[in-house]
C-alpha cells in the first residue's frame, strides 16, 4: 500500500526522476513497472485460481456428461435388445397363435373323420348282417333261382307266382 502510494505519486515520474539523476531515472522506470506488475499480478492471481476452480468443476461436469453419455448408451443397448426380445415373443406368440389354429383344424377333422368312421361302422355292421343272412338263405336261393328258370320260364306271370310262392314255402 505504501508503495503504491509513493509510485503513484504526481512527482514520481520517470522524466522527474531522471532530470534529478540519470542513474535513477531508469531505476524510477524498472521500480514503476514492478509496482505496476504486482498490481497486475495481485489482479490476476484470483482469475487463476478461479480459472482452475471452473477448469477442476469442468473436469467434473465432463465425467458426469461423460457417465450420463454412458448410462444413456447403455440404456439403448437394453431397449434396442428389449425390442428384439419383443419381436422374437410377438413371432413365437404368432407360431404359437398359428401351430394352435393348424391344432384346432386337426382336431375337428379328426372328430368329423371319427363321427364319419362311426356311421361307416354301423353301415358295415348292418351290412354284415344283411350278408350274413343272405349267406345262411344262398343255397335256398340258388336252389329256388334254378328251379324257377328251369321250369317256370314259359309259364305266365300268375302261375310263375303262385309256383315261386309254394317253393318258397317249402324251402323255410
Amino acid at each position: 500500500a505504501v508503495v503504491s502510494t509513493q509510485s503513484t505519486g504526481a512527482d514520481f515520474t520517470f522524466e522527474n526522476v531522471n532530470k534529478s539523476s540519470k542513474a535513477c531515472g531508469p531505476l524510477c522506470k524498472w521500480a514503476r513497472a514492478q509496482v505496476s506488475y504486482a498490481d497486475m499480478l495481485a489482479s490476476v492471481e484470483p482469475k487463476r485460481k478461479e480459472v482452475a476452480k471452473l477448469q477442476k468443476d469442468a473436469k467434473v461436469t465432463e465425467d458426469s456428461v461423460k457417465d450420463v453419455i454412458d448410462l444413456i448408451a447403455q440404456l439403448e443397448r437394453q431397449i434396442a435388445q428389449y425390442k428384439e426380445e419383443y419381436k422374437d415373443l410377438i413371432s413365437e406368440a404368432q407360431s404359437i397363435q398359428s401351430e394352435y389354429t393348424a391344432v384346432q383344424n386337426k382336431v375337428q377333422r379328426a372328430g368329423a373323420l371319427i363321427k364319419s368312421l362311426s356311421q361307416e361302422h354301423e353301415r358295415w355292421s348292418k351290412s354284415s348282417t344283411t350278408f350274413q343272412d343272405q349267406m345262411e338263405t344262398l343255397i335256398g336261393d340258388v336252389l329256388l333261382s334254378s328251379a324257377f328258370l328251369a321250369y317256370a320260364g314259359y309259364f305266365d306271370q300268375q302261375l310263375r307266382d303262385t309256383l315261386f310262392s309254394t317253393w318258397s314255402s317249402h324251402l323255410v
